[in-house]
């Protein structure tokens, strides 16, 4: 898994969904596996599936 940090991730989020990343639920297929959540740890995340199987999550810290 990749963890990629951003100030900007609502805006990340949509760009992605307007450019046609759809949500998922296999473990496979590319895509997002679930929306934006705002986690316990004071992280608003969400993951995505690359074409080779990664899992990469962009984040944005809360506490900022």
């Amino acid at each position: 898994m990749i963890c990629i940090r951003a100030d900007n991730i609502d805006e990340i989020f949509q760009a992605l969904v307007a450019n046609g990343l759809k949500t998922t639920e296999s473990q496979t297929l590319p895509g997002l596996t679930m929306g934006l959540v705002n986690q316990t740890w004071a992280m608003r995340e969400f993951p995505v599936r690359d074409p080779d199987g990664s899992r990469l999550t962009f984040g944005q810290c809360l506490m900022d």
